[in-house]
């Protein structure tokens, strides 16, 4: 499966330049006791306003599955996180 990621860095985000910035994704139960698939993803230097696409592939588990998405920062804490089923809807 191939999602789309776009990212607005003034939702949620800091207004100011994010520098050495990652996003995190984790395919997983949706219990969150295993991993399913993950990967982290090095975000280009933006600019306050800009935004950003990108596309993670990954195999479609043969189980249910939720798909977690969290902007890392440098030191590696979270800024934001969301979560999405399999029908891509968020999870609150």
């Amino acid at each position: 499966m191939i999602i789309e990621i776009l990212l607005f860095p003034t939702v949620g985000m800091p207004v100011y330049t994010l520098r050495g910035y990652s996003l995190r994704w984790q395919v997983a139960s949706p219990d969150h006791t295993r991993n399913l698939s993950e990967g982290d993803i090095p975000l280009p230097t933006l600019a306050p306003a800009s935004q950003w696409t990108n596309e993670i592939e990954f195999p479609i588990p043969a189980e249910e599955y939720i798909i977690k998405l969290s902007i890392m920062r440098p030191t590696g804490f979270s800024v934001i996180n969301y979560s999405y089923n399999a029908e891509g809807e968020v999870i609150p």
